[in-house]
Parts: structure tokens; C-alpha cells; sequence
């Protein structure tokens, strides 16, 4: 890791590590190539750290483990992003490391526990959870059986947090996250993220310690990057922002469509759906 941590975190609940992600416990943010699931496990992991306001919830400053398996570069331009965007430094509690461990193995695990023990992090990020398995299929539960069981190992030697792996969905996105069912019995909770640049959309889909929160909105926006050494062109680069429903215009309307025509067959759609489609306080 290039940086050095903080520990500091107010204990303001011993059941939750941010606004959203319960503690002690690992979980899934999945959706399809390109949805902005980095962008959206990246922007979290810095407002940990940096101490921000995240769905409405002041969080304290705490240390993070953002591990990098793929696209190392890409990663380092959007924390770069990120810092030009808010003009002020990566967080002190903010660690990359751009390795893929493979945590179906002991000897991968055993090293990636004992950076996790030294460190106690309030947030650890798996990107991406393919990358981390090399070797194993994700569709069988006897290969994902201990998978699961590591994740549970790894999110025990937090302080209290939570391990967030980045996932993928299926060929047939309306299936949800891809690989075996034994993922979804066992994680704590999942997130969806859905959408396009100008309209994200991040829904929980299961959070074993509660009730589920409302869908929250994101969009990108560009923000330039400087010219590389040696070179004289500007690069660009993007930002994740809070949003509004209202701002995903017409990108809602086959989703409200669908919640139409499902009520019209089965009457089996609830108020809350048509709440959060129509972003009815």
C-alpha cells in the first residue's frame, strides 16, 4: 500500500459501519459492464475515509482498503479525479493496493488477513470478486462454499466493518448477480447498480440486519485531468455525484412501464416500488 492509515472512528453504532453497509459483515455490489459500479465503490470508500456526508449520513473519518485487482491505472485517474473535483488531498485514511489476491487460497488469504488485522479497516473493496477467484468457477457452490467462508474471515478481522466485493451480473441482467446461489445465501447484503453515466441507480436488494434502505441516484461528471510527464494534452476523467430521480428523465420510464403492466396482471406491486420510481416523499 503507498499510504498510511488512520483508526480513528466514532462509535456511534457497533451495528453499522457507514450509512448503509452493516457491521461486520461482507456483501455484493453488482450490475452489468460499465453501470459505474467502481466509480460507485470507489466514491464510498474515499467518503469513508475523508469523513463525507454519504446518503445523508455524516460519516466519521476511518481507514479503508480499496484493493485494486484489475485496472490499477484507471483506479489511480479517478482517486486523481476525485481530489481535483474537491480540491484537497487523498483521505490519510485511505489505502490502495493493486494486487489480485486469490482468496480461495490459504496462502493469498493468510496474507491479505494479516494486512486486514494490522490495519483494521471500517471498509475493505474486493474489485473486482472474478479477478479474486482466478482458478475457481464461480457458478459451483463446492468452489464458492469456502470463498464464502474467507469473505466471513475477512470481514471478522475488520474493526467492526464490512468487505464489499464488486461483482457482475449475468448475461441475463434481470437475473441478478452472476455465479452460484451459494454468493447470494451467504453474503450479508447486495446492492444493484443499474442505469447509464447520466442516471445510476443503486438499490439494495438484501440486508440481513434490517429493513432495506430506498434506491439512491448518481451521476458522472467530467472532470479534467492533468497532462501526463512529458507530454502537453489535458486528459478527462470522471466524478460520481449525488443525484435525483427526476434527472433520469426518460432512462425511468420502461422500468415505471413494467411496475404498470406487472400491477395490471398480478397487482403485485407495492407502493414503496412506485415511491421510489417516482421519488414520492
Amino acid at each position: 500500500s503507498r499510504r498510511r492509515h488512520t483508526r480513528y472512528w466514532r462509535d456511534w453504532s457497533s451495528d453499522v459501519c457507514s450509512s448503509d453497509l452493516p457491521a461486520r459483515s461482507w456483501g455484493i455490489l453488482y450490475g452489468p459492464p460499465g453501470s459505474g459500479k467502481s466509480f460507485f465503490s470507489l466514491s464510498l470508500a474515499l467518503a469513508m475515509a475523508a469523513g463525507e456526508r454519504w446518503t445523508g449520513v455524516q460519516l466519521e473519518p476511518s481507514s479503508v482498503l480499496y484493493v485494486i485487482a484489475e485496472r490499477a491505472d484507471v483506479v489511480t485517474e479517478r482517486e486523481l479525479a476525485w481530489t481535483l473535483h474537491r480540491e484537497r488531498g487523498i483521505p490519510a485514511g485511505f489505502a490502495d493496493l493493486a494486487w489480485a489476491p486469490n482468496i480461495a487460497t490459504d496462502q493469498d488469504l493468510g496474507i491479505l488477513l494479516n494486512i486486514v488485522s494490522e490495519l483494521r479497516p471500517r471498509l475493505v473493496v474486493l474489485d473486482t470478486f472474478a479477478r479474486c477467484i482466478l482458478g475457481r468457477d464461480e457458478n459451483s457452490a463446492l468452489d464458492m462454499g469456502p470463498v464464502v467462508e474467507n469473505l466471513t474471515h475477512l470481514a471478522e478481522a475488520t474493526d467492526r466493518g464490512a468487505v464489499l466485493v464488486v461483482h457482475h451480473t449475468g448475461k441475463d441482467v434481470s437475473r441478478g448477480l452472476r455465479g452460484s446461489t451459494a454468493l447470494l445465501g451467504g453474503a450479508d447484503f447486495t446492492y444493484e447498480v443499474a442505469g447509464d453515466p447520466t442516471a445510476i441507480r443503486v438499490t439494495p436488494q438484501k440486508l440481513n440486519a434490517g429493513p432495506r434502505n430506498a434506491a439512491s441516484w448518481w451521476k458522472l461528471q467530467g472532470q479534467l485531468l492533468p497532462a501526463l510527464p512529458g507530454t502537453n494534452e489535458m486528459r478527462s476523467g470522471a466524478v460520481l455525484l449525488p443525484t435525483t430521480g427526476k434527472d433520469a428523465g426518460g432512462s425511468r420510464l420502461p422500468d415505471l412501464l413494467r411496475l404498470m403492466a406487472a400491477s395490471w396482471a398480478e397487482s403485485g406491486v407495492t407502493r414503496r416500488e412506485v415511491e421510489e420510481l417516482l421519488e414520492v416523499k
